[in-house]
């Protein structure tokens, strides 16, 4: 008896990690194996007609040739960014204007290494819930962003504006790299205090507020690039409580004018993650870039 062996789904980077995410998004690829919705939904500005852009079903990468062929001769602009962990915390924007661009012209936009991201001037997705976090949380934040600005905001989680109380990441762009760096905060509860967290030459910096109790040598809470923790810089002196309990989400920021922010991967993840389970996470953001 002949038995046939059908090719298996690949499994997500969710899946590899072995955790549940609060959040989990991605202009790339599916991050949940028992994900089946759409990555992104896109306008395209030839006519404002909108597509729920799928995932191919075996390698669950977006699908490109359906996505370009929604877009042809036009630019598209993402209005929803769809959660793929499973919880249905999907962001959105309903302002045209305000909405990040992925395709122009008729061109994919991509990182350096040919991989679908999502281009932010004025412009954000957002959700008022905060991923359902209150308080001061244990947090795995990861992203993959690259740009051309000074002192942006790619994402806030928290109070709008990323003001007071507020989880925020910010960064100054030495040298106006093109790379899409891979990025992670750990932050577990207590007290928010600003503090700088230095890269290497050539490299972005990144402020994001941390635990008034931590200090520059205390490892509860870590910056790490490319899979490398960084070093503390200092900190600018200003405190505050972070508190969750202000109900907001946004990856950008439509009142500020970005230069070509580019972002693709956005997860947050309700534990520390350490060991494997770290490796994995970071390679799966790596494979991203």
């Amino acid at each position: 008896m002949m038995h046939r062996h059908f090719p298996q789904p690949r499994v997500g980077l969710l899946d590899r990690v072995g955790v549940k995410a609060a959040g989990a998004y991605s202009c790339v690829e599916r991050l949940s194996l028992n994900y089946r919705g759409p990555l992104i939904t896109v306008r395209r500005a030839s006519d404002n007609a909108t597509l729920d852009i799928n995932t191919i079903a075996l390698t669950g990468k977006l699908n490109r040739e359906q996505l370009k062929a929604f877009c042809s001769g036009t630019s598209g602009y993402v209005s929803k960014l769809w959660d793929s962990s499973g919880n249905g915390r999907h962001l959105t924007q309903a302002t045209t204007a305000n909405q990040p661009r992925i395709v122009n012209a008729g061109t994919i936009d991509t990182t350096p290494g040919g991989r679908p991201v999502m281009v932010f001037s004025t412009s954000s997705l957002e959700r008022n819930d905060a991923l359902g976090l209150t308080g001061s949380p244990a947090l795995t934040i990861g992203s993959c962003w690259s740009g051309q600005s000074d002192q942006k905001m790619p994402w806030t989680l928290g109070s709008s504006g990323g003001g007071t109380g507020s989880l925020v990441g910010l960064y100054t762009d030495y040298t106006a790299s093109s790379r899409l760096d891979v990025n992670m905060l750990w932050h577990q509860g207590g007290d928010a205090r600003h503090f700088t967290c230095a890269a290497a030459t050539g490299f972005h910096s990144y402020t994001v507020q941390r635990p008034a109790n931590v200090t520059a040598q205390d490892s509860s809470v870590t910056m790490r690039q490319n899979g490398v923790a960084l070093t503390f810089a200092g900190n600018d002196g200003s405190n505050g409580t972070l508190n969750l309990s202000n109900q907001y989400l946004a990856l950008g920021r439509a009142t500020w004018a970005f230069s070509g922010v580019k972002l693709n991967f956005f997860c947050v993840i309700n534990a520390v993650l350490a060991g494997n389970a770290l490796t994995a996470f970071e390679a799966g953001m790596a494979a991203h870039a």
